[in-house]
């Protein structure tokens, strides 16, 4: 019998995690949201440790393009993952910079 892998969701829920902090962190860690997220799946994770890599893709003010893949304990691709993520409204109403 063949091991489970981790449950797809977990994943996903693993890469928005990383994708949000990411864009979070480019826009100067004022409030921001991630508000779209694309996940392609590509295989089973069934070996702990995994890791998730990120890449800011692009930025504008207010706004950042991530992408991230997740890796497995051997060092392939298992998922990947892109999105874009935004300020929030409450950082420029707080006096904080977007760009």
């Amino acid at each position: 019998m063949t091991l489970p892998g981790i449950n797809g969701a977990v994943l996903c829920a693993a890469l928005e995690a990383a994708i949000g902090l990411g864009g979070h962190a480019a826009l100067g860690h004022t409030p921001a949201g991630v508000i779209e997220l694309s996940v392609k799946l590509l295989r089973q994770v069934r070996h702990l440790p995994c890791y998730i890599t990120t890449r800011l893709d692009r930025q504008a003010p207010g706004l950042t393009f991530v992408s991230a893949v997740l890796t497995n304990s051997r060092g392939t691709p298992c998922a990947t993952a892109s999105g874009i993520v935004v300020a929030t409204r409450g950082a420029t109403e707080r006096g904080l910079p977007l760009d």
